[in-house]
């Protein structure tokens, strides 16, 4: 059996915690205590709440979009676990979205992420120095975009992941990205 690391228990915690208080109402040291930690070990791998807050889904994605290629892994696998990631963690996403505010909003936060992390993604797979700057603009569009979805349905209590949902998130993808994101697609 794995012995969980700091780390997951403090990321175990604030999931627990989100399910029954809104995140302004969640502090630091409520994260630690709620996990048998201080928060001094709280401190030694997260900067503050929001850091906490972002590194759950953070890790999530990158994991997810490593994967791609492996195994026959594809982006629609990705956008698959995302959905059940959402749906799984609904109400601590949508705390998240609803009670963190400003430069450090959960949603800009991420979204910023996670363009970032599928354009470099996009560039290995496809061995690009960079993306254009028409491609970034239409990665730009697809996530914030996705990401608006995404809390739409968890605010919505939308039974996610329906396999329709998925194809409509995929379908949305702009045509000049979508050989880059489902190159097995392309005929």
């Amino acid at each position: 059996m794995k012995k969980k690391t700091s780390k997951e228990l403090l990321m175990e915690s604030i999931l627990e915690l989100s399910e029954t208080r809104t995140m302004d109402k969640i502090t630091v040291k409520d994260i630690a205590a709620n996990c048998g930690l201080t928060t001094q070990t709280f401190y030694n791998h997260f900067r503050d709440k929001d850091d906490l807050v972002l590194c759950i889904h953070k890790d999530f994605v990158r994991q997810k979009l490593e994967q791609i290629g492996e195994n026959g892994y594809s982006y629609r696998d990705v956008t698959r676990d995302h959905l059940s990631f959402y749906w799984q963690h609904r109400q601590f996403l949508l705390n998240a979205i609803l009670h963190t505010h400003g430069h450090d909003a959960y949603y800009l936060s991420f979204n910023r992420f996670a363009v970032e992390l599928t354009a470099e993604l996009i560039c290995k797979w496809h061995h690009l120095e960079k993306l254009s700057d028409e491609l970034y603009t239409y990665l730009r569009f697809y996530v914030y975009g996705a990401m608006q979805l995404f809390a739409a349905w968890a605010y919505e209590e939308s039974p996610i992941p329906k396999p329709e949902k998925m194809d409509y998130l995929l379908n949305s993808i702009p045509a000049p990205l979508r050989p880059y994101l489902l190159p097995e697609e392309q005929g």
